[in-house]
């Protein structure tokens, strides 16, 4: 006889239990698991299958068939099979949302921001330091730099259109799904604008393996107000509004998770095309809801640092989502 459920969460470990299963008095009992049948895709394997509770990961949504033979030293029992659905949990909601926007247009708009983006496992001992300091999306498709136990799944580069949603609705990776997100509700819409929303896309983190933690990094850069250098002091501002919120709270059923942005301001100082000199004028990690107007000076002569005859501010954005299994 086996003692479990009909049913399980997409994603999670399931467990099966045969101590029911009776044999004559005195008798030693010896248990048999199989896995019968498993969705096409599925990679699910049964885990210590001489066990009395053997588990394995239901790792695609559909049925799995499991079959329990006990031998009591003499013969086999008759098999009694199971069937266990992977029922896909309920949407929870985005994990962070975000919008970057130029209350005062540039004459350079739209723009293209460059983006990179990485889905990689950990050992689950790593949640809230599964993007340890210098690791993200840009050393993953580096292949530098990277811990011994760190994995990429998936990793690409790309651009992104700093207009609307920004990012295309869709799959982002394996681990996240975008969708277009609100603006401010005091704020005009401009042409340099974009807001988004990310979740957690539990069909690919349901695949992470038993063990495993599972994270997403995005990081992109946008490139800004466009200066050149006039004579006298500080001149006109411009402003950069940086809205969003920080929600792990959101993480699909039966999962924990660590979510981050950062946004860092610099200015790329030139002599005709010739870079001269960086430097940062803002840097901030949001864990929570935020929101900030950023305001930034039009003529580079104002800031100490510059040299040159232009420059231009870059605005880099980094989204950094970490999920572990919670215990069952």
């Amino acid at each position: 006889m086996i003692t479990a459920p009909s049913s399980g969460t997409l994603g999670q470990v399931f467990t099966l239990d045969g101590i029911t299963s009776a044999v004559a008095s005195g008798k030693t009992k010896t248990y048999r698991w199989e896995m019968r049948s498993k969705p096409a895709t599925s990679r699910a394997a049964l885990s210590d299958s001489g066990s009395v509770k053997p588990f394995f990961l239901l790792d695609v949504a559909g049925d799995y068939i499991v079959r329990l033979i006990v031998n009591d030293g003499e013969r086999d029992s008759v098999p009694v099979d199971l069937t266990i659905t992977a029922v896909v949990p309920a949407s929870t909601g985005p994990v962070l949302k975000f919008a970057l926007v130029e209350t005062t247009a540039a004459p350079d708009s739209p723009k293209l921001a460059s983006l990179q983006v990485c889905d990689a496992y950990r050992l689950d001992s790593h949640l809230a330091d599964f993007w340890t300091a210098g690791l993200n999306a840009s050393n993953c498709n580096s292949g530098l730099g990277l811990p011994p136990d760190f994995q990429y799944q998936y990793r690409s580069t790309g651009f992104l259109s700093v207009t609307g949603p920004g990012l295309f609705p869709g799959p982002l990776g394996e681990h996240s799904t975008v969708a277009a997100g609100a603006f401010p509700a005091d704020l005009p819409a401009t042409p340099i604008s974009m807001s988004y929303e990310v979740a957690a896309n539990i069909a690919g983190l349901a695949r992470t393996s038993i063990g495993k933690a599972g994270g997403t990094s995005l990081d992109y850069v946008v490139p800004g107000y466009r200066m050149n250098a006039p004579s006298g002091g500080p001149g006109p501002k411009a402003t950069y509004r940086i809205a969003g919120a920080v929600a792990p709270r959101n993480a699909p059923q039966g999962w924990e998770a660590v979510v981050e942005t950062t946004v860092k301001i610099d200015v790329s100082a030139y002599t005709a095309s010739v870079l001269t000199t960086k430097f940062n004028v803002y840097t901030k990690k949001f864990s929570a809801d935020f929101s900030e107007d950023v305001a930034v000076e039009l003529n580079p002569s104002a800031y100490p640092e510059f040299a040159g005859d232009q420059a231009r501010y870059d605005v880099s954005v980094s989204h950094q989502v970490a999920y572990k299994r919670k215990p069952n």
